[in-house]
């Protein structure tokens, strides 16, 4: 049974973590082979004075510093987004926020906003930015490509702009309640890159592409439903995620996942096959002809799956 919220204890450990960001002067930095991939410079947003915390924007929209690109404080590098340049990635975001059909300052200063709370709110950053700004790369890449996106972006911006009508109620009462629910468009675009970015790569190695609703994707004329494991979420086990993919009339499913280590599934009998590049085993999943479940996930490396066959 979860433990119950302490308010008093929450309340401490919200106070102790805003003063703690507020003490980053310089950028928090990860890199790779000596190559910055991520930067996060959340101190310069946040100033703590007379136990006052207040949280300093700028103009809403994506920001660039050197060869990165984000907002709110969280910068990612270009190879990230298969996005080629800066220019790219900005054209694609702007692209993405016109099609939505709605207030783009408003809409984007939601976003980050939301973002710098539910990190003050959690002690978490779960990348939703990134993931947002790959969503709107991936599909404009396939729009480019011939691929039909609308019913995608019609389906994005009725989420979008429900959420704004949501936070328009709830942006003068911040309860530690709404704290904890603020992420939710994030986390719905989020699941949404996870398609459009396997829809991507199905594209680029040659596959019949099309986007939809029920079901997320058809690739070579079969169904999948599309999911994203959230780390930091007890919802999000395999086995959460399988039974909801099992519930949609499919023919595979297919979730984006952190690592393809082998682990135990309670409740499903499975067979995990070898890890092998996504482009061989995403052709063997749309070939197999009982229940399986395609992980896959991105690395330095390129892109990785796995086959878990349902017994």
């Amino acid at each position: 049974m979860a433990e119950k919220l302490d308010p008093q204890k929450w309340r401490e450990a919200f106070a102790i973590r805003v003063w703690n960001l507020s003490q980053y002067k310089e950028p928090i930095v990860v890199r790779e082979n000596d190559k910055v991939i991520f930067e996060f410079d959340v101190g310069k947003l946040l100033t703590v004075s007379s136990g006052k915390l207040t949280i300093e924007l700028g103009q809403p929209g994506l920001k660039t510093k050197g060869n990165l690109v984000g907002m709110s404080g969280t910068y990612y590098a270009l190879d990230l987004f298969w996005g080629g340049t800066i220019e790219n990635v900005v054209h694609s975001w702007n692209w993405l926020i016109e099609r939505l059909n709605l207030d783009a300052e408003q809409f984007q200063t939601v976003i980050e906003a939301e973002a710098i709370l539910e990190l003050l709110a959690t002690g978490q950053e779960e990348g939703l930015l990134f993931h947002l700004l790959s969503l709107a790369v991936d599909l404009h890449e396939l729009d480019s490509e011939g691929i039909d996106v609308e019913s995608k972006i019609s389906e994005l911006g009725k989420h979008a702009r429900a959420h704004l009508r949501k936070y328009e109620k709830l942006k003068d009462n911040f309860a530690v309640q709404a704290l904890f629910k603020i992420g939710a468009l994030r986390f719905y675009m989020a699941n949404v890159s996870s398609e459009s970015r396997l829809a991507r790569l199905a594209k680029e190695w040659g596959h019949d592409v099309k986007l939809g609703k029920h079901p997320d994707l058809i690739i070579d004329g079969k169904g999948l439903e599309v999911k994203r494991a959230r780390t930091t979420h007890r919802l999000a086990s395999l086995l959460n995620l399988i039974k909801k993919g099992l519930k949609q009339k499919v023919d595979l499913i297919a979730i984006q996942v952190v690592g393809l280590d082998k682990r135990e599934i309670k409740g499903i009998k499975t067979t995990w096959l070898a890890t092998d590049r996504l482009s061989s085993v995403l052709k063997s999943s749309l070939t197999h002809k009982g229940k399986c479940v395609l992980l896959f996930c991105g690395t330095n490396r390129g892109y990785f799956g796995r086959i878990i066959l349902l017994k």
